[in-house]
């Protein structure tokens, strides 16, 4: 939740992953908040992302085969904004051939637009989940974009144009509180011509 967690969450899924894929898996740890809130954690994210598209070589990676931003949760926020920054930075446009957002958090609960009320019903629906509840989303959200809820590097969902980005593959948790947005997100990449996959 931009809050906690540490590079160990991850550890065992992504060695899994390098092994059984034969792929490279960097992980990334970023100051959290509330004591760094938003674009902190993102800077920190995207400066990394740079880090390993320009030393590629030192660390055995060749991105001419690839290069895939992911991450689960608010990883699959930071690494859906990464992407749409990427699409105006000439050092990594064109770069990122795909991104792998796993039950992701796209929108800030308190930045829905009016025009979208009617297909935003999961963190309502599903406020009483029982691994993360609406009321601690809220407050995770809170704690990490302050004032700035509207800012589509805060809430992806909100950019003005997703022309461009890359293959996507989104997983969503029927049962989530973040499950509507995800699928949301899907359709407006759908319709801007972006090839996606979903498992839910």
């Amino acid at each position: 939740g931009w809050c906690s967690g540490t590079l160990d969450n991850a550890d065992t899924l992504l060695r899994s992953l390098s092994v059984d894929l034969r792929i490279s898996c960097v992980a990334v740890d970023y100051r959290k908040a509330p004591e760094h809130p938003f674009p902190t954690p993102l800077n920190d994210a995207y400066a990394s992302l740079k880090w390993v598209v320009e030393n590629a070589q030192l660390i055995s990676i060749d991105v001419h085969r690839g290069l895939i931003v992911g991450g689960i949760s608010t990883g699959g926020n930071l690494a859906a904004a990464m992407v749409q920054r990427a699409m105006n930075d000439p050092d990594l446009r064109g770069k990122i051939t795909g991104q792998v957002l796993v039950t992701p958090a796209l929108l800030s609960a308190s930045a829905y637009p009016v025009k979208f009320k009617d297909e935003l019903l999961s963190l309502e629906q599903n406020s009483d989940a029982s691994i993360l509840s609406g009321e601690l989303i809220r407050l995770f959200w809170e704690t990490y974009h302050g004032p700035h809820a509207s800012n589509p590097e805060v809430s992806p969902l909100l950019a003005a144009s997703f022309e461009g980005l890359p293959r996507t593959y989104i997983q969503i948790n029927g049962m989530d509180p973040l499950r509507d947005e995800a699928i949301l997100y899907n359709k407006l990449l759908r319709e801007a011509g972006v090839p996606t996959m979903v498992d839910m």
